[in-house]
């Protein structure tokens, strides 16, 4: 029996080898810039006018990039992101940005509208997309 070498012994090392080689290629073909707080569709669908609290808000997505008083009384508050990727499955690169523009009174959101533009290598013309924020897509 000592002719055969343990299997585990031998296949254990060159498996956890081959994992770390798996994890570091990925990570090199698929780099991701982010500025600003990106947001997920299911937060933006969260929130209701007329129901969602500020407290909510902070609770979901943290402080907003900016806090402005509108003419009208209210506050208005925008999340905004910028996103960009890259690597060798998409050479030319993408661009995307998003904002959430909401408007509270009495600490309840009572405006919200969510828009998303997404670019190939920041060229204009890109994809637009307005919503307001709780509507199905």
């Amino acid at each position: 029996m000592a002719k055969y070498p343990d299997l585990r012994a031998t296949l254990t090392p060159m498996l956890a080898i081959l994992v770390v080689a798996l994890v570091v290629s990925a990570c090199a073909h698929h780099l991701a810039t982010v500025e600003g707080r990106d947001f997920t569709t299911e937060q933006i669908a969260q929130i209701k006018n007329g129901a969602t609290t500020r407290e909510q808000l902070l609770q979901s997505l943290g402080e907003p990039q900016s806090r402005t008083a509108a003419p009208n009384g209210a506050e208005r508050w925008t999340y905004a992101f910028r996103k960009e990727t890259a690597g060798q499955n998409i050479p030319e690169g993408t661009v995307g940005s998003g904002a959430l523009q909401l408007e509270l009174r009495h600490g309840v959101v009572t405006r919200c509208q969510h828009t998303q533009i997404k670019t190939m290598n920041g060229m204009p013309g890109g994809q637009r997309t307005e919503a307001p924020c709780g509507a199905s897509k």
